[in-house]
């Protein structure tokens, strides 16, 4: 288990620098911080948040700053940290189909950016091929 994340490289989540980090073993940390609220000053530590499951099968974590709480997707925190975007395409493909697949030095070939019109094509294309291996 140990050598599984031996490799494991970390990076700010843009927009929580400096307080959340997404890794390419799909794994998310809080960073320690210090916190001021009212008459108190606190030191919180870091740790590896839990990965919450919606019913469609797609994890997510809760980030919060300044006192608000947001639900992000795990991969989109995973491509938008390690997949280069410079055509600023909104939209992840997961292309094997396999949402909760999020090592990320396996996907640079299964997760892609892309475009709505792109992302229909391989809909498209994915669910031909499976009938046609279902036959």
């Amino acid at each position: 288990m140990e050598e599984e994340f031996e490799k494991e490289i970390w990076k700010d989540i843009i927009g929580y620098e400096g307080s959340y980090q997404v890794s390419n073993h799909g794994r998310v940390r809080s960073l320690d911080r210090i916190v001021i609220s009212k008459n108190t000053t606190r030191k919180i530590l870091g740790r590896i948040l839990k990965i919450n499951l919606y019913p469609n099968g797609y994890e997510y974590v809760q980030l919060q700053k300044d006192g608000k709480r947001k639900s992000c997707l795990v991969h989109r925190l995973i491509a938008v940290a390690f997949i280069p975007n410079p055509k600023n395409l909104p939209i992840i493909n997961h292309k094997n189909k396999r949402i909760t697949w999020k090592h990320i030095e396996i996907d640079k070939e299964l997760l892609e950016l892309c475009n709505k019109i792109r992302k229909e094509r391989y809909k498209k294309y994915f669910n031909k091929e499976r009938k046609n291996n279902e036959i």
